[in-house]
């Protein structure tokens, strides 16, 4: 039976942000693969060993995307986006192994698609939600003044600039450049972006 190098089969665990089971494998290569198997339950439990069942059978090697179970693809805009911060945190990274300011950049770009289309099925995102999403960050303020009422004090708050918009809009463009690349996403989603 095929075994990690711990010698030991790879683990069913809950990923506490998205409140799914998650199973990471490797392969031969020493790649390694994060298998989303939704909210823990009993088909839970039947998912991991199906999948564990066509990583073993495939030799260590990934299942591909028709081998395995629909609750592994990332379904919402949300997941992926949990998916990308991880692994920005651990790629934009100084030699001396600090943290860049680049994984932050990309958290609140992250954070402001997911405001407004987080619990939407990836295939849903278009180029017309991103420039909806473009168009929806012109109009945002933020440092806005409220008075005691909670109204809004007149001559507060400011409008993101230009320059910082497009760099939130370059980010998504990245992450689904990201999503693609991994096999999260159908080919060709980044270039209709």
């Amino acid at each position: 039976m095929a075994r990690t190098t711990a010698g030991t089969l790879p683990s069913l665990r809950l990923h506490k942000k998205t409140g799914q089971a998650v199973v990471t494998l490797t392969n031969p290569r020493g790649s390694r693969r994060d298998y989303y198997l939704g909210k823990p339950g009993e088909d839970t439990k039947q998912r991991y060993q199906q999948l564990l069942g066509a990583w073993i059978a495939a030799g260590n090697e990934f299942p591909s995307q028709e081998a395995s179970s629909e609750p592994d693809l990332p379904l919402t805009i949300r997941e992926l986006t949990v998916r990308f911060e991880r692994w920005a945190e651990e790629y934009y990274r100084r030699s001396d192994g600090t943290p860049t300011g680049e994984h932050l950049s990309i958290k609140r770009a992250c954070d402001l698609l997911n405001a407004r289309f987080g619990d939407l099925h990836h295939s849903a995102f278009g180029p017309g939600k991103l420039i909806e999403l473009q168009e929806g960050l012109t109009r945002m303020r933020h440092h806005v003044e409220r008075d005691d009422l909670g109204r809004e004090r007149p001559g507060t708050g400011k409008t993101m600039s230009r320059c910082y918009i497009n760099s939130v809009i370059r980010r998504i463009k990245q992450l689904f450049k990201w999503a693609e690349a991994q096999e999260l996403v159908a080919p060709s989603t980044y270039h209709r972006l």
